[in-house]
């Protein structure tokens, strides 16, 4: 990784950064990368979006941290006790090409603990393939509307909750798309996951009948919002519906 880092600073990096990842560091950098893309604001949106979750895992979870100690080196006089363990070292790096930009980050980690690391399944997958078994299901042709509207409604939730991290199994519809207001999500994208949970609320509560067309579009919304939100990381495996 340090030899990735090094070939991507000698092509001039945009950011090349090493070093202690508190809330300082973290606004300066975001501070930052808001500046340098400016111009094009739903790319600095999304590379801020993914700066913010790379660097707070270096935060929390590096094996090294870095401490400011006073004259008897006795006591750190930057962190208290309850900060000072989310001060982890790492690196990241952004280098801006000609047709897309590059952003890694990295940190160490205690060898005993590399062979507990097992890949994560990406939420977009997970929701992917549970929409697609639900597809098979063929539940509102059955005419199991309620189930098939609230299996949507769950899937897309949970998708929600892993990707943006809010609490949108327990809230409300209105609530998850205040929720997402300040999130790099396109507004026709946004509206027609407002139409989708909104569908699903009124089957479940209201006794709603959709017209067999509004329920596959329901389903049909979800995968695309799913693929035009998904976080993509470099050699993760991808999934399309």
């Amino acid at each position: 990784m340090i030899d990735y880092h090094t070939r991507l600073d000698a092509q001039s990096a945009v950011l090349y950064y090493k070093g202690p990842f508190d809330k300082d560091i973290l606004a300066n950098i975001s501070l930052q990368l808001r500046r340098r893309f400016a111009e094009n604001p739903r790319m600095s949106a999304k590379l801020f979006s993914i700066f913010i979750e790379l660097a707070q895992n270096i935060a929390y979870y590096s094996e090294e941290s870095n401490f400011f100690y006073d004259e008897e080196g006795k006591k750190d006089v930057r962190y208290s006790d309850e900060t000072r363990k989310n001060n982890g070292v790492g690196t990241v790096v952004i280098h801006n090409e000609d047709t897309e930009v590059i952003l890694s980050a990295g940190n160490l980690v205690p060898t005993e603990k590399v062979k507990e690391i097992i890949p994560e399944i990406p939420c977009h997958i997970i929701a992917l393939e549970r929409l697609e078994k639900l597809r098979e299901q063929k539940l509102w042709q059955s005419g199991k509307l309620k189930m098939y509207h609230s299996e949507i409604s769950e899937i897309l939730r949970d998708y929600i909750e892993k990707r943006y991290n809010v609490n949108a199994l327990e809230e409300t519809t209105d609530e998850i798309m205040y929720g997402l207001r300040l999130h790099a999500i396109p507004n026709d994208v946004k509206e027609k996951l407002f139409q989708i949970l909104t569908l699903a609320d009124l089957v479940k509560f209201a006794k709603e009948q959709p017209l067999a067309n509004e329920n596959d579009m329901s389903l049909i919304y979800s995968i695309e919002f799913i693929n035009q939100t998904k976080l993509v990381i470099p050699n993760s495996p991808q999934k399309n519906v």
